[in-house]
């Protein structure tokens, strides 16, 4: 892993200091490292930052988060952040930046209360929401009864990776389920399924770099409507099947694995597909009920 992080006086100008990056293969690390060097500059006096990110291709939303609130800092201390050397990558990803994709939005005070540890769903509330997503699937398969339309023939949705755009891939795929004739019942299964597959996708593939794609089909094969949902970033094995003990996740607090468990209560069929090349394939299959 390397990374360069120093503080350079700047020849003839005794308050600028320079801020150069080397090269960095790790995000988060840099984050840590360039918020740490920030602190001893402000300590010491220095407000007046040139900031070289010209090794820095693609700024993660934390680093962007970063840069804002140090300037900001720099600013009421009559001093500033110039940033150099910055590449046109690097120019979209602060272009695209959305506080959406950073801050952490809650539907209301006990969910931010719940995600913050302080208050725990009891086990009969949890029982409750799992029995409900754990409907058994329906095996009979009804290819040859089903009468399709235009409805039935494959659509496709690309969209930037940003937490904003969530909701768009939910809508585009449950606005299709709901013209080949799902129940609300199963639309809102395949509205979390999706929700929380594009969410991993946007967190751990392409850690919250806001400058990638997904891909989203959505397609009505006989009685099976398909999603496929496609990345190019980092494989995720950790999509293949495997129990996630809900019991004892409440008791440690554990939120991760729980999309994954959601995702195969939620759909009767999933299949995962890694490809650098090509890229990742997570398929999804909800069967159409007489």
């Amino acid at each position: 892993m390397a990374v360069n992080v120093v503080v350079e006086p700047v020849p003839g100008h005794e308050r600028v200091v320079r801020i150069p990056l080397g090269s960095v293969s790790e995000s988060q690390t840099l984050v840590e490292i360039l918020r740490d060097t920030f602190e001893a500059c402000f300590r010491n006096g220095q407000t007046k930052i040139i900031l070289d990110l010209k090794d820095v291709t693609f700024p993660s939303t934390s680093l962007i988060a970063l840069l804002i609130e140090a300037t900001s800092r720099a600013r009421r201390l009559n001093g500033d952040v110039k940033i150099v050397n910055l590449s046109n990558s690097a120019k979209n990803n602060l272009t695209t930046f959305s506080p959406l994709s950073y801050l952490s939005l809650e539907d209301d005070e006990t969910r931010a209360l719940h995600d913050f540890g302080e208050v725990r769903p009891t086990p009969d509330d949890l029982a409750l929401d799992t029995e409900e997503i754990a409907e058994a699937p329906i095996l009979e398969k009804l290819e040859n009864s089903l009468a399709l339309d235009a409805s039935s023939q494959p659509q496709h949705l690309r969209v930037k990776s940003v937490s904003g755009n969530l909701y768009t891939i939910c809508d585009f795929v449950t606005d299709f389920a709901d013209k080949v004739g799902f129940s609300p019942k199963d639309i809102g299964k395949i509205k979390i399924a999706v929700y929380e597959a594009c969410l991993n996708v946007i967190e751990h593939a392409y850690r919250s770099n806001p400058d990638n794609w997904i891909d989203v089909w959505v397609e009505l094969q006989g009685a099976k409507f398909v999603v496929v949902i496609q990345d190019y970033g980092r494989s995720f094995e950790g999509i293949r099947p495997k129990e996630y003990d809900v019991m004892s996740a409440m008791d440690h607090r554990q939120t991760g694995g729980f999309g994954l468990y959601i995702i195969r209560r939620s759909m009767d069929e999933i299949d995962y597909r890694a490809d650098p090349e090509k890229g990742n394939r997570l398929t999804m299959v909800k069967y159409l009920r007489q």
